[in-house]
């Protein structure tokens, strides 16, 4: 028998072997789910890619493939693009409606979220890429060809990976690792935007859509010891298609990240709060831009322009 002053202590005992226990258990850990590959680009609108999902290594079903959303900063654009899903794998390819653009693909499944970084279509809009090479005295193929490029490698590891697209208001940061030793120059178009002894690094902001020709320069004592350039393309954020009825109120959230914003429509400033709202009396198309500034983060000069196209549709009575 148990006496009672003795069932406290033994309560207790038991109460820090059962903790004890527990602490010395493995802790229950998330999957990591991976994408491979987890950069692609499409040169045009017909063709498509694969990418292989897996949690820790194994396939995930088809079954726990969930869906995905196509974004650009907090914006989704997924009808911008076409999704199936098979056994450890999904085939993505462009829509009708695909966009020039630079997006994150977020692939959600039951073990946790894959994403992808996904450029389209570069091929069929040269418009840029000729506008540039015209510019520089060059045919597009021989634009293309310049860039990845590299001169007289004193230092083997310098290269220049960019990514194809970026959007206006983002910010291009490099940093080639240059010693002070060496007179470090940097072009874009063949225009100098930066020199100095070990000047490496580079933070270039987008201001406009386009081609832009990055080139990177060593020199020692008068003679260049590494050249080295990349090509990419600057587009403005896809427009967003959405629709309302008339006589019901619209809004629109502005994006975090920005402290100052301003919402034209149809080319009228009507607001600088972080929400439009807006009533409309009659059916009709009309154009919706918010300009973000003044980031909370990076570079300062940054900004973000995005736009709306509303189609206000009759009012349906219920």
């Amino acid at each position: 028998m148990i006496t009672p002053d003795k069932t406290p202590f033994f309560t207790g005992r038991t109460v820090l072997l059962l903790a004890a226990l527990l602490l010395a258990l493995p802790s229950a850990r998330a999957a990591m789910v991976t994408a491979t590959p987890d950069t692609v680009t499409f040169d045009n609108a017909a063709v498509s890619a694969a990418v292989a999902l897996a949690a820790d290594g194994v396939p995930i079903p088809a079954a726990e493939i969930r869906g995905f959303r196509l974004l650009v900063g907090g914006s989704d654009y997924s009808h911008m693009l076409r999704f199936s899903k098979a056994d450890g794998a999904v085939t993505i390819s462009p829509s009708p409606t695909v966009e020039v653009g630079s997006y994150d693909l977020v692939i959600s499944t039951g073990r946790g979220e894959a994403r992808v970084r996904v450029y389209t279509p570069l091929g069929e809009h040269p418009s840029s890429l000729e506008v540039l090479a015209k510019k520089l005295g060059m045919t597009v193929e021989e634009l293309k060809n310049r860039s990845g490029k590299s001169g007289s490698m004193a230092r083997q590891q310098l290269q220049l990976d960019l990514p194809p697209l970026y959007h206006t208001g983002q910010t291009l940061a490099l940093d080639m690792g240059a010693s002070p030793e060496v007179l470090a120059v940097w072009e874009v178009n063949r225009e100098k935007v930066s020199e100095g002894a070990g000047a490496g690094r580079l933070e270039y902001l987008f201001r406009e859509p386009g081609a832009y020709l990055f080139t990177y320069t060593e020199s020692r004592d008068g003679v260049v010891v590494a050249s080295v350039s990349g090509l990419v393309e600057v587009v403005d954020e896809p427009v967003i298609k959405t629709e309302t009825a008339a006589k019901t109120q619209y809004g629109l959230n502005a994006p975090e990240g920005y402290r100052k914003n301003t919402w034209t429509l149809d080319g009228q400033a009507v607001s600088a709060m972080p929400k439009f709202e807006q009533t409309f009396e009659a059916p009709g198309e009309h154009t919706i831009i918010l300009l973000q500034e003044e980031p909370a983060s990076g570079n300062p000069d940054g900004f973000r322009k995005i736009r709306w196209q509303l189609t206000v549709t009759a009012k349906v009575v219920k």
